[in-house]
């Protein structure tokens, strides 16, 4: 069904109820659908919080492609990048009846319990999925207030270059070093420190194996910023500390894998 016959106010009322679906994910999503790198880095400076960016990521594609931007929006949905089949359940839901169903309209990420009563602008956190662990932050967002605090959030990161060639055996923890990267292409260092030499090595294995295709999920991080300023253009000046109450997880809709 064409997308076309669709007002603005009813797409901008949908795109409202996709936000937070599309806050984890919306940069991926932005380069299929030919946003260049510079557009994504001025979404993301006009706003600072990620569901105001995926909603701004919304209604652009839909001016500049008024008449297919459901066809391009629902092909970026399917990328394992993004891989968020829900979403487009519910871009096709309202190609076909103009709205969602009252489940989908009341709930953030497809596990909410459907409403009896009215709807209303409140949403609910799915309980599985704890509020404060609910953001994914880039590493262009890290911000120098999260310094030498635990991380609140989590990163979706892949892997630039191995310092290590593989775990070293400390006093009492095990540990190695690495490069990550994410969407943005800016790359940040990053220290694991793990009591458990395995738990160490298969997080390890999990670092090296990552790809932008194949990310991992990184949350409880430690962030402190660097002592040394790295020269290379395009690295953060932060770097992540990775520990025994940190966690590495598949996938941001759980269920983690802790390393402890």
């Amino acid at each position: 069904m064409m997308a076309s016959n669709k007002s603005v106010i009813d797409c901008e009322r949908f795109f409202r109820r996709l936000q937070t679906k599309l806050s984890t994910c919306w940069q991926p999503l932005a380069t299929h659908c030919g946003f260049e790198s510079d557009k994504i880095k001025t979404i993301r400076m006009m706003n600072d919080d990620p569901e105001e960016q995926a909603f701004e990521l919304l209604c652009t594609l839909r001016k500049q492609r008024p008449d297919d931007w459901a066809k391009m929006l629902m092909e970026g949905l399917m990328l394992p990048a993004v891989g968020r089949q829900d979403v487009l359940d519910d871009v096709e839901q309202f190609l076909k009846k103009g709205n969602l169903p009252l489940a989908a309209l009341t709930q953030t990420d497809g596990n909410a319990a459907p409403s009896t009563g009215p709807v209303t602008r409140r949403r609910s956190k799915p309980k599985s999925v704890p509020a404060p662990q609910d953001k994914c932050v880039a590493i262009p967002d890290i911000k120098p207030k999260l310094v030498d605090k635990r991380a609140p959030w989590y990163m979706k990161v892949w892997k630039q270059h191995m310092i290590s060639d593989e775990p070293k055996v400390g006093k009492s923890k095990s540990y190695f070093h690495c490069f990550l990267t994410d969407i943005s292409g800016v790359k940040i260092y990053a220290s694991f420190f793990l009591a458990n030499a395995q738990k160490c090595k298969d997080v390890y294995n999990a670092i090296e194996g990552s790809s932008g295709d194949n990310p991992v999920f990184l949350r409880s991080l430690k962030l402190e910023k660097q002592r040394t300023k790295y020269k290379a253009l395009g690295t953060s000046n932060y770097k992540l500390v990775f520990d025994d109450n940190s966690e590495k997880f598949s996938n941001p809709d759980f269920p983690s894998i802790k390393t402890e």
